[in-house]
């Protein structure tokens, strides 16, 4: 595995597991969300953010979903993690790591604050989305040629795909 993509909902997890799973591959971990907010919570086109990846290198994780642009991000990857996890495991997820960067002001995405509108903004945003994701990607997947496609549906199960690769050694897979 060199060319990993790790989609899904907000709150999954994605980056999470993707910082993971580029030390575990022993390739470099692109972080999109970084990429797609300037200062003020400006927003980046979805184009931009697309031209900014190294989607040519040999080896990067990925993590983030790119619906305008899935042909050209997912075709590229030669494994697709989707967690694919719970509504309610979401939105509980969301809701703890938002009101945690409320409540501590933590810097997060270009520096920006998150404020208590976009603690609500995150989560209707979850919520809206899950229901697509949940009806869209199964499509999606059959539709990739080649290339390794895992579905989670539990944090547990995804947990021991990862340490099992963690042992036999990712890099070699």
């Amino acid at each position: 595995m060199k060319r990993v993509l790790v989609v899904g909902c907000s709150g999954a997890g994605k980056s999470t597991l993707s910082r993971r799973l580029a030390r575990c591959c022993g390739v470099p971990y692109v972080d999109t969300d970084a990429m797609y907010w300037r200062e003020h919570w400006q927003p980046v086109p979805a184009d931009e953010v697309v031209r900014l990846l190294p989607l040519a290198s040999e080896g990067w994780v990925i993590d983030g979903n790119f619906a305008d642009f899935r042909d050209q991000v997912w075709r590229r990857a030669d494994c697709v993690v989707w967690l694919n996890y719970s509504r309610w495991r979401v939105m509980g997820r969301v809701l703890r790591r938002n009101l945690g960067w409320w409540a501590t002001r933590e810097r997060v995405w270009s520096g920006n604050v998150i404020t208590l509108r976009r603690v609500v903004s995150g989560l209707r945003f979850a919520w809206r989305r899950h229901g697509r994701i949940r009806a869209t990607y199964p499509g999606f997947l059959r539709g990739l040629d080649g290339g390794v496609v895992c579905v989670f549906r539990t944090p547990a199960a995804c947990e021991a795909w990862v340490r099992g690769l963690e042992e036999t050694g990712a890099k070699d897979a």
